[in-house]
């Protein structure tokens, strides 16, 4: 049972540290505050993916919101999404 627990434990630091590296190294570049007012990004946007989320929607603005126009970039920004919540939920079995 305690090989469990220090197993769950070491799972947790690896993913703080796949999180850090993933963030700040591997994903995008995490925009300034001052960057995010500029770009009038919601704050519930605000997260590590909002350096991918910035150009998007400046692509989708200049394109008047053509669904084929920005597809790489939604792309981008949707896979970045759905890895910080693949993140989120291992952070939480480890937790239990």
């Amino acid at each position: 049972m305690s090989g469990d627990h220090n197993e769950a434990k070491n799972n947790a630091h690896y993913l703080e540290y796949f999180m850090y590296v993933n963030a700040y190294t591997v994903g995008p570049r995490m925009p300034t505050r001052q960057e995010m007012v500029d770009a009038k990004l919601p704050l519930n946007y605000r997260d590590t993916c909002a350096g991918l989320l910035i150009p998007l929607n400046k692509c989708r603005r200049s394109t008047l919101f053509l669904p084929w126009k920005c597809q790489d970039l939604r792309h981008a920004y949707e896979k970045c999404q759905y890895e910080e919540w693949k993140i989120r939920v291992e952070l939480l079995k480890n937790q239990e």
